[in-house]
């Protein structure tokens, strides 16, 4: 085997939350979604191979954990330590050389290694990451890419190419994205804890969007969106939170989180994302360490303040 001529590219997508609009998102309404500080780097290495393949390594803050091979000219699998991701991949490239049909060179080699910085239970978009990676590789509208192989709206695909908070809506003509200043002057009062539950985000649209499509709740959900966007009174932040929850409680037959698990919590609690699991947005007036001990006491040790993840 001779290997020679290597080229290399670099691809960074950043981790991403929908602050509100989840779910009606999906029949128009404005959502706003902020990038977070950590995301997904993914580096590809090409090099001239009389016995041409495709290896894929992945890394969760530099530690292995899922890896493949495949065969260049068909994308079998050649070898994997997990067949239902290594499947998922496939489609993935499989739709991509569908864009791209000369995607892959036929006298080379091609080496993926991927690092998400976050972990993958955490709901973060690491799906989301992984398309925008590939599809900024390859050259291709992540949008179209992101059709192909998921339900959703496409609000990830654009808060992980974005440098900045954004407003997302799905239109007529596509969708329409601005960006905005998403800095509250109470932000110290936000922050963020995992639920310890990964939901999966397909599996909860699947189940809940035929609900949704028949509430029609989307003027209500942007102006929520647009108020809670650029709203600077902590009472009237929280107030709009709650409004929001309520709405999405009552249209899934859901209990709020808050109801439901920390009734006596001094402050309020948004879910973010698929509802019931994943992280959820907590605000208060009490000091940082009472709310960080009240969340411990509950078993939940992962937390994070506002400007700690949130891209700005």
């Amino acid at each position: 085997m001779s290997m020679k001529n290597e080229t290399q590219n670099t691809c960074f997508s950043n981790g991403n939350l929908i602050i509100t609009g989840e779910y009606f998102v999906l029949t128009g309404a404005k959502a706003l979604a902020v990038p977070l500080k950590f995301g997904q780097q993914m580096v590809v290495s090409c090099s001239k191979d009389d016995k041409p393949s495709i290896h894929w390594k992945a890394t969760e803050n530099g530690k292995p954990w899922f890896s493949v091979n495949f065969k260049s000219e068909s994308l079998n699998i050649i070898d994997s330590n997990n067949t239902e991701i290594a499947l998922g991949l496939q489609k993935l490239l499989s739709v991509a050389l569908r864009f791209k049909p000369l995607l892959f060179s036929e006298d080379s080699s091609y080496h993926f290694l991927s690092n998400i910085q976050f972990s993958t239970n955490w709901g973060w978009g690491s799906s989301a990451t992984l398309i925008s990676n590939i599809a900024n590789w390859a050259g291709i509208d992540p949008f179209e890419l992101n059709k192909q192989v998921s339900l959703g709206s496409g609000y990830d695909i654009a808060a992980s190419n974005s440098a900045t908070p954004i407003v997302y809506q799905l239109t007529k003509d596509g969708r329409e994205i601005t960006p905005v200043a998403f800095n509250p002057v109470f932000r110290k009062n936000i922050y963020f804890v995992y639920l310890g539950k990964k939901q999966k985000t397909s599996t909860s649209i699947e189940k809940n969007i035929e609900t949704v499509r028949r509430e029609n709740m989307v003027l209500l959900i942007t102006a929520l969106t647009e108020k809670i966007t650029t709203e600077d009174n902590l009472d009237e932040f929280i107030r709009c939170i709650v409004e929001h929850e309520i709405i999405i409680s009552r249209t899934l037959k859901i209990p709020r989180v808050k109801s439901e698990y920390f009734n006596d919590f001094d402050g309020e609690i948004k879910s973010l994302g698929a509802w019931g699991g994943d992280f959820a947005m907590v605000v208060s007036q009490l000091p940082e360490m009472h709310i960080r001990n009240y969340f411990r006491k509950k078993g939940l040790e992962i937390f994070f303040g506002f400007d700690e993840i949130i891209k700005n």
